[in-house]
C-alpha cells in the first residue's frame, strides 16, 4: 500500500506551491500549475506500472502487517488547511474562491468532504468485513 511513500512528499510540496502562487498576482499559469502536472503525471504513470508488477505477486500470509499511518492524510490536509487560512489572512483573497476561507465551497472542499470521505471508507470497510 505504501510502496510509493516518497511520493508523497513531491506531492504535497507541489500543492504548497499551487496554493501560495494563487494569492499572488503576476505569476504565470505554468508555474503555479507546473508541479502539479509533473508530479501528478509522474504519480500516475509509476502507479500504472506498479499495477502489472502487483499482479505478479502472490500475497503471503505470514508476511507482517504494515504500520499503521492512517493520520498522515489527516496532517497534510490540517497544514493545507492551516497555510490557506494564514495566506488568507496575513496576504488577502486569493484568486480562486475555493482558496477563499470566506466562501462556503472552502469548506465544502476542505471539511465536508474529507469527514465524509472518512465514513465512507469506514461503512465500505465494515461491508467488506461482514
Amino acid at each position: 500500500m505504501f510502496k510509493n511513500i516518497f511520493l508523497l512528499g513531491p506531492s504535497y510540496i507541489s500543492y504548497i506551491i499551487l496554493i501560495a502562487t494563487d494569492f499572488f498576482n503576476g505569476i504565470p499559469w505554468y508555474i503555479q500549475f507546473g508541479t502539479l502536472f509533473v508530479f501528478g503525471s509522474l504519480t500516475a504513470v509509476i502507479t500504472i506500472w506498479n499495477m502489472d508488477r502487483e499482479e505478479d505477486e502472490t500475497l503471503d500470509k505470514t508476511a507482517e502487517k504494515p504500520k499503521n499511518v492512517n493520520f498522515i492524510p489527516t496532517l497534510i490536509l490540517v497544514s493545507i488547511i492551516l497555510l490557506i487560512a494564514g495566506m488568507n489572512i496575513f496576504v488577502g483573497a486569493p484568486r480562486n474562491d475555493i482558496f477563499n476561507i470566506t466562501d462556503f465551497s472552502f469548506y465544502i472542499v476542505f471539511v465536508a468532504l474529507p469527514i465524509l470521505n472518512k465514513d465512507y471508507v469506514k461503512v465500505a470497510e465494515r461491508q467488506m468485513s461482514a
